[in-house]
């Protein structure tokens, strides 16, 4: 018999409550014996019962083991232990510290000079570096993100070169090269400049011409130092085209390139085991099969393996690296976000909001490309807040971030890629983030010019930001953008009081001129003039402000931002009012039914009809049910009182015809809907001594299931639903039962449960469920369990955020399919949409996700649904897959309407679209290889037609012909595809345009149909016979540009062809001849490069635009002398696309800002902006308009579709036909105050 432990006393001081509280945790798991613990986790038995004796401080390592046996949260209790060690034990952090620096892995940050001898893997790279740098003296090592380009430049190339200098170009790239290169070095000295993360220079360079001399620096010393100086930069994958925008740069490009390609087995063989072996460790022939077998062929996995290694190196047993580590780990997908997620939830909330400021900080928002790290001066950082210097350490020590005395920096991108709650935070306030970004730019440029009240904000702008700040506490400003906000708020208010006084003096003098000149008849109208511009003034300024606030109620209540927006345009149709008001015509509306007295806890659709149930939670006992057939007006049908507690769920029967309600005073009941106006009480399900937390129907609607918190589960015969008869009692779980589903197909139930298991039962006979053995569990309680209606997948929830997707065809074998992260908070239940091959999934982070799970061996995330305030607890959808109800925390339940936008309609960025000729059609692709065919309603909507199969590289380029009957997509593998459309919902493949040696970035098709332009990579156009679409002819192939062709074009009377090129021309072919087109004019206007050529719709103008920001419009009446007609000024934003309208009098502009600008080009000399289209989040890659001219469809890389209306009147209409509730008088008096009361919409 085990001797009793001393005891311990929790107010003898840290170190005894330390042990106490150990004690405690072993206690609550059910206290294990020491030989237990030390079976799970492989630390003796006399190591674990000191942990806990309260003598002195375990090593970290040792307490993390005995919480992990416990079933603690690890994080938790590192935070406590190094608080402890701070205390009363600084050898022991000393020691932690020693120790993890001499990790044999580094993690997520790249190998240093230093780090040669645990750097392995790579010695062929580097060799191939150091081969080709001996006789070029420029290369170019590029990779994808998280290849290793950093580790091999710095850990393999750097140490063995005898005069290397390491720099990154950072916001001033000139600054160290200028010294560098200066004449103070011997002239003999080789000097090789190696220039990591060359990314930098268009990510935090923002001076185009610091840029340009940047290269200019590099490739002159190159060129002319007799080999003296040498240079070796590091170039992320994606920045490729970026660099090929500079001729200087192009040969080496070209000649000079290596390919950081993904490691061979053997070489990650050797970067996983001999690190190990040099620090006298060991590892796991499993783990080694394991992690090779993971990470091979994966080009961005190097820093998530190096980071998972770490890990499992901390949960190494003895001195080996074992499977069970790496697993608890989190693996090379979840480690990183295991250990961020970890980090932050041990952090207080104010830390927490802290943190997420930090993060957000150090990433520069994509324009195009990915989102990247961004390393920033630790001033920047400086929010006056004392705990800031505990949130950067402790995500150091994690590993997260790297800091100097200076500056901090995230330790890898690929913490943006892994870690669910960051990629949260950058998607849900895209456009907060750049407000945000725009401020602190701002308030550096404010101190940079000695605090100029010039440089203040004011107006629209200042209200933006203020609103932005004030909108949460994760809102955290530093000091000098406090400083800054503070001095604009005080100069405006300022403004304000010396603008009152002057309309003051204003009306003294028009009412003594008034006086004096009464008699003359002239003061009334010069009262009335000074009247008006007061008053013009004072709705100015309403106005702006109201607009403001209405963007910020977009997400939470839209009905009443778009009628705010409507009331502004109509008080001030102003620019600024009228931008906002046709952005409303592509944005996602919800429907918002509430408030409910209490939070709203379920929400089920009728399984045929368009009727919802809503019950609400607490002492909320009400049972509701609305028709939703107009899902823009829901109405009350009937209600349903019974209950003396609130609601937990609700399940209809397969007919429709009843309804179950599990409520929390522990009883289930039964309603006859048949009538659904006259609900009628059935029978009441009572015996649980807890809680009902779920119901469930079986298929032939004989049998209801009931789980409760007393663990049991109960099966009712309701062949007389007056009467139930119970079956059975099973004690299913160890804690409380969450869910119970029913198959659909066979006699089997699912059970979830808070002891984390998901249990599968037999109920051949009910009357005694018979458990079959099942492998599915969660890391902590499971939330929700629910089948497929073809019974054949089975998904789980859990409060340790993830879904899991499990094959149950054969239950007695079931098999796991795939696990979905992506929630940063507990999911909380799960709903398959009409199909199968869709799933939503709610959770306490306030939103609802949508997943593709058509192959659920692979599922991908389709959307994010977001409007919420606070957790949301159910989602439904309606009969027809098209309306998406949730309900949450925040006391409402929205509808949310699948087709209309802002929802992503692909797997990645979309880059390309094209308008069929009807306008009932669009079609799109982009970076997940996937052509899809869209069906346009007159009401915006968005409904899928069809998708193409995948091409082997992303699809740049889609164009349908005049007819509508042919559809081309062009596609980076090199190809074009031909396809029949005469029914769009299953196109046919006709033929392949094969030609080209390199990406196929443009297709353009002749207004006749017979003839196809294609731009390439390879510097050539190709021009394709297709009278036969299914026999295309030879291509002829143009060669006169000296770089990428990126952009062709026909003129719409068929007599020309335009191509763009990265060697800054535009060139007119003649195609009198179509078997040898003749160049007309070389256009020379765009020296960064020019990316785009449009013609107008009578052919006698062309707009021209590239990497200088600029757009210009040409008279082409005579290509040959074609001349310049304006000028469209850089607006700061690469132009991605431009469009005419049919009537060519407008021009549609989009660009890297996500905006679409609107210029009125009736006469092509004056072009004048008049309007602005918000509401993308990211680049927008084309816009173009619709045949009739109404609207313009765009698309980006914020995966979607939108659709607008150009129009203010048609966009007044669409909102008065959607937003409901009508505005009150009490929201007009708060959000425009002074103004009349005058609802934009008849009630």
């Amino acid at each position: 018999m085990p001797r009793p432990e001393l005891p311990v006393d929790p107010d003898a001081g840290e170190l005894q409550r330390f042990a106490f509280e150990l004690r405690r945790l072993r206690e609550k798991a059910g206290n294990p014996s020491y030989r237990d613990l030390a079976r799970l986790v492989h630390y003796s038995v006399s190591t674990l019962s000191e942990a806990a004796r309260g003598r002195k401080l375990p090593s970290l390592a040792v307490t993390l083991a005995y919480v992990r046996a416990c079933g603690g949260e690890e994080a938790e209790w590192e935070a406590r232990w190094r608080e402890l060690a701070k205390e009363i034990d600084q050898d022991a952090l000393a020691g932690l510290a020693a120790e993890e620096l001499n990790a044999p892995y580094v993690g997520l940050t790249a190998y240093g000079p230093g780090d040669a001898d645990r750097f392995f893997g790579r010695e062929v790279l580097v060799n191939q570096v150091l081969e080709l740098l001996a006789v070029r003296a420029l290369v170019v090592v590029v990779g994808a993100s998280g290849s290793g380009k950093s580790s091999v430049l710095r850990a393999g190339v750097l140490p063995r070169l005898e005069h290397g200098v390491l720099l990154t170009p950072g916001p001033h790239p000139m600054d160290e090269v200028e010294f560098l290169l200066d004449g103070s070095r011997p002239l003999d000295a080789e000097l090789v400049l190696v220039v990591d993360q060359f990314e930098e220079l268009f990510t935090r360079c923002h001076d185009p011409a610091e840029r340009q001399r940047f290269v200019t620096a590099l490739t002159s010393a190159a060129a002319t130092t007799d080999g003296r100086v040498k240079v070796v930069i590091g170039l992320r994958a994606d920045f490729y085209a970026h660099c090929a925008r500079y001729p200087e740069l192009a040969e080496a490009l070209q000649d000079g390139q290596i390919l950081a390609a993904p490691m061979s087995v053997e070489q990650l063989r050797q970067a996983i085991t001999r690190p190990a072996v040099n620090a006298g460790c060991a590892v796991e022939t499993a783990l080694v099969t394991r992690l090779v077998s993971e990470a091979s062929g994966q080009p961005g996995v190097l820093p998530l393996l190096s980071h998972a290694l770490v890990e499992t190196w901390r949960r190494r047993r003895g001195n080996t690296l074992t499977l069970a580590g790496y697993e608890a780990s989190g693996g090379i997908e979840g480690a990183i976000g295991q250990t961020a997620e970890s980090v932050y939830d041990s952090f207080t909330d104010s830390q927490q909001d802290l943190a997420r400021q930090v993060f957000l900080r150090l990433i520069e928002l994509g324009e195009g490309t990915e989102d990247t790290k961004r390393r920033v001066a630790r001033t920047e950082l400086d929010t006056g807040e004392p705990e800031l210097t505990v949130v950067l350490e402790r995500l150091a020590q994690a590993r997260l971030l790297t800091l100097n005395q200076d500056h901090a920096d995230l330790a890898h991108e690929a913490i943006i890629r892994c870690w669910p709650r960051l990629r949260e935070w950058l998607t849900e306030d895209r456009d907060g983030l750049r407000t945000a970004r725009r401020l602190g730019e701002a308030a550096e440029e404010w101190v940079r010019l000695d605090r100029d009240p010039g440089a203040l904000y004011r107006g629209a702008q200042l209200a933006l930001a203020t609103d932005w700040a004030r909108r949460g506490p994760d809102r955290v400003l530093n000091r000098g953008e406090q400083d800054f906000l503070a001095a604009s708020t005080a100069a405006e208010d300022k403004e304000e009081l010396v603008q009152r006084h002057r309309d003051r003096r204003l009306r003294q003098l028009v009412a003594l001129l008034t006086t004096l000149l009464l008699l003359t008849g002239t003061a009334t109208g010069f009262a009335v003039w000074a009247e008006q511009r007061t008053s013009a003034q004072r709705t100015s300024a309403l106005v702006q402000k109201a607009v403001v606030q209405a963007e910020a109620l977009r997400a939470t209540n839209p009905a009443l931002s778009w009628q705010l927006r409507l009331a502004a345009y109509r008080a001030d149709p102003a620019r600024e009012s009228a931008d906002s008001l046709l952005s409303t015509s592509a944005e996602p509306f919800t429907t918002i039914i509430g408030p409910h007295s209490r939070a709203t806890s379920a929400t089920l659709f009728h399984p045929t009809e368009p009727l919802l149930v809503i019950g609400g939670a607490d002492d909320d006992r009400v049972v509701r049910l609305w028709d939703v057939r107009d899902r823009h007006r829901p109405k009350l049908v009937s209600t349903m009182e019974g209950h003396h507690a609130g609601l937990h769920n609700a399940a209809w029967s397969k007919d429709g015809r009843m309804l179950a309600t599990a409520a929390l005073d522990r009883t289930a009941r039964l309603w006859d809907l048949s009538d659904p106006r006259r609900p009628r009480a059935l029978g009441l399900l009572a015996g649980h001594s807890g809680n009902v937390e779920d119901v469930d129907f079986s298929p032939d609607g004989k049998q209801l299931v009931t789980v409760a918190v007393d663990k049991t589960m109960r099966i009712w015969d309701i062949a007389n639903p007056d009467r139930p008869q119970l079956l059975s009692v099973t004690e299913a779980h160890t804690d409380l039962i969450h869910a119970v589903g029913y198959s659909p197909v066979r006699p089997l139930l699912a059970t979830a449960g808070w002891d984390g298991l998901v249990k599968l039962w037999d109920i051949s006979d009910p009357r005694r469920p018979r458990e079959i053995p099942f492998p599915g569990r969660h890391a902590d309680g499971v939330q929700d369990t629910v089948f497929s209606a073809d019974g054949g997948v089975l998904a789980t929830a859990g409060t340790d955020r993830l879904i899991k997707l499990w094959d149950v065809r054969d239950p007695a074998r079931p098999v796991e399919l795939s696990t979905m992260a992506g929630h940063t908070q507990a999911v909380h239940a799960l709903t398959f949409a009409p199909g199968g091959t869709a799933l939503a999934s709610t959770s306490g982070d306030a939103s609802t996700r949508l997943w593709d799970i058509t192959d659920p061996r692979k599922p991908r995330e389709l959307a994010v649904v977001r409007g919420h305030t606070d957790a949301v607890w159910r989602a439904s959808f309606s009969p027809d897959g098209i309306t998406l109800a949730t309900s949450s925390d925040d006391r409402t339940v929205k509808l949310a309407d699948l087709r209309r936008q802002g929802l992503p309609q692909h797997g990645d960025a979309i880059s390309s679209m094209a308008y069929s000729p009807n306008g009932r059609l669009v079609v799109t692709s982009g970076s997940d290889r996937i052509p899809a065919i869209w069906q346009i309603t007159d009401d915006n909507l968005v409904e899928p037609v069809a998708r193409l199969p995948e091409h082997g590289s992303p699809v740049d380029s889609v164009a349908i012909s005049n007819d509508g009957r042919h559809l081309f997509t062009a596609s980076l593998d090199r190809t074009v595809r031909v396809w029949d459309l005469a029914d769009p919902a299953r196109p046919k493949l006709l033929s392949s345009l094969v030609g080209h040696e390199n990406a196929v970035d443009t297709v353009a098709v002749h207004p006749d149909g017979t003839l196809v332009a294609t731009s390439s990579w390879d510097n050539r156009i190709g021009l394709w016979d297709l009278k036969d679409p299914a026999k295309p002819g030879k291509p002829i192939m143009l060669v006169e540009h000296n770089g990428d062709v990126l952009d062709v074009n026909f003129s719409p009377d068929g007599k020309l062809l335009a191509s763009a090129g990265l060697d800054g021309t535009v060139r007119l072919w003649d195609l009198t001849d179509r078997t040898a087109p003749r160049e007309v004019a070389s256009l020379r206007d765009h020296p960064g490069g020019a990316t785009g050529a449009v013609f107008s719709p009578n052919s006698k103008n062309l707009v021209t635009f590239g990497n200088d920001h600029r757009l210009q419009i040409w008279d082409i009446t005579e290509p040959a002398r074609a001349s310049v007609l304006a000028e469209i000024g850089d607006s700061g934003s690469t132009v991605q696309s431009v469009a005419f309208s049919p009537d060519g009098r407008t021009l549609a502009v989009a660009g890297n800002e996500g905006l679409i600008r609107l210029h009125n080009v009736a006469d092509p000399a004056k072009p004048a902006e008049f309007a602005t289209l918000s509401g993308h989040s990211n680049t927008v890659y084309q816009a173009q308009f619709s045949p009739d001219g109404s609207k313009v469809a765009s698309v980006s890389a914020d995966r979607t579709l939108r659709i607008w209306d150009i129009d203010t009147e048609r966009a007044a209409a669409r909102i008065c036909a959607m937003a409901y509730p009508r505005i009150t008088e009490q929201q007009w008096e708060k959000y425009l105050p002074g103004l009349d009361f005058e609802p934009p919409c008849p009630g």
